[in-house]
């Protein structure tokens, strides 16, 4: 990357609570195949 270079990170916010979300089935998900992306 050179000096100017930018780098662009994308992630899910996970809500507090018990309260269901995309953010966290797609957490759950990850733990149960693998675990490779965390």
């Amino acid at each position: 990357m050179n000096e100017n270079g930018k780098v662009l990170v994308v992630d899910n916010v996970i809500s507090p609570g018990n309260d269901p979300g995309w953010g966290k089935l797609l957490d759950i998900n990850m733990l149960i195949i693998g675990g490779r992306e965390r």
